[in-house]
């Protein structure tokens, strides 16, 4: 159903953009392979100008702490970056760290799944607050916006929706760097910051909500590490772990708990809805004195009886992918804010670094060690996935 709602999501929007194709701008990176397709309007211009010019004193200050926080993320996604490569050359069940989101097929190595309508809702908040960002700082230092509009990443046709605004490039390369590192820093700090904000409601508020609606059922086998205990003794993807040496597993923690006390080598009986197995256990990529499954755990829960029998399943259900919505736009807006920071090519982290870069350089060394540094990170970007598909 999910691969089925996304196909037809592609092919409406396709169709919706041969439509509108006098108002469409392809920038062509690998063309018809890889290519970006920009769809230009007014959208929300008023209400960027509005809280950038009226709250200026309040944007300003958050903007300038902004960038200290644009550049702590820019150096944690390079090191985790670079710590995924060595543990990929240096474990053989360590798991890839970057993955291509893509709402079509679960279970494709190198890449994320994400439910299509959780991917479709969260992709749309994440690109709009981001882009709303860069609007409203540059907005606040007093740099036009020309117009904004909807993006879509394509590889053949049109897949990934974003969003953007296009600030004065003039006006943006005469202002002092500081304010050019606001503007840039803005949108991917944003992400990073609601996604804390969603976390912090989760636990504060949702917790409490997951604990009376929803029912575990136990642990789902999701996928497999390239090495894994799980697979050689049996096991298969999508079944459902329900006992652990024939005691009942309550949650995702009483699963971690019955793992803790045991070693590399030792064996133990898991029961699944399928059958049982013996499982010897492995040896953990990051610690080897701690055993290791090989699995990615997924949580199941289902609508708790009670709560049903009180107020409908239609209505537990409905809260429980309110939830599950919660959850992804977490992981979601955490990853993208991430990755934009990289000091990468055209993304927010790569003209943080070119301004830095020209303002206090040559601008032909720096146009050199900016292309160093951007091939460089392609190249790790480009291992890590390669890794987590053939290794």
């Amino acid at each position: 159903m999910q691969t089925f709602l996304a196909i037809a999501f592609v092919l409406l929007l396709t169709l919706f953009l041969i439509w509108k194709r006098h108002k469409v701008q392809l920038q062509k990176l690998i063309f018809p392979l890889f290519y970006v397709v920009m769809y230009r309007t007014k959208f929300g211009l008023r209400a960027m100008n509005w809280i950038g010019t009226r709250l200026g004193m309040i944007v300003r200050p958050l903007s300038t702490l902004g960038i200290g926080i644009g550049f702590a993320g820019m150096g944690l996604i390079i090191f985790e970056l670079g710590r995924t490569i060595y543990m990929l050359f240096t474990s053989p069940v360590a798991p890839a760290g970057v993955g291509i989101v893509q709402p079509f097929v679960p279970n494709v190595p190198g890449t994320v799944f994400v439910p299509f309508l959780y991917f479709l809702a969260s992709i749309a908040i994440i690109a709009i607050l981001h882009e709303a960002a860069h609007g409203v700082v540059a907005r606040a230092y007093n740099i036009k916006i020309h117009s904004s509009g909807f993006a879509f990443m394509s590889i053949l046709v049109p897949v990934i929706p974003a969003a953007f605004v296009e600030p004065d490039e003039k006006t943006m390369k005469k202002r002092p760097l500081k304010q050019q590192l606001a503007v840039f820093a803005a949108g991917a700090v944003t992400n990073i910051v609601m996604a804390f904000v969603v976390l912090g409601f989760f636990a504060l508020v949702l917790e409490p909500v997951v604990l009376a609606v929803a029912d575990f059922e136990g642990i789902r086998v999701a996928g497999f590490a390239n090495v894994s205990a799980a697979r050689d003794a049996g096991i298969t993807e999508g079944e459902l772990i329900t006992h652990v040496d024939g005691v009942e597993l309550h949650d995702l923690s009483n699963y971690s708990a019955f793992l803790a006390p045991h070693h590399p080598g030792e064996t133990i009986v898991i029961t699944t809805n399928v059958s049982e197995y013996p499982v010897v256990l492995g040896t953990h990529p990051e610690n080897s004195s701690k055993a290791y499954l090989g699995i990615t755990p997924k949580p199941e829960i289902g609508p708790s009886p009670e709560f049903s029998a009180k107020y409908g399943t239609l209505t537990a259900e409905f809260i429980l992918w309110l939830i599950g919505l919660f959850f992804w736009l977490y992981l979601l807006s955490m990853g993208i804010g991430l990755f934009n920071l990289l000091p990468l090519g055209p993304v927010d982290g790569g003209r943080m670094l070119y301004a830095l870069l020209t303002t206090y350089m040559p601008k032909e060394k720096a146009e050199r060690i900016f292309g160093w540094t951007s091939t460089l990170m392609l190249g790790m970007i480009l291992m890590t996935i390669g890794g987590a598909i053939f290794l």
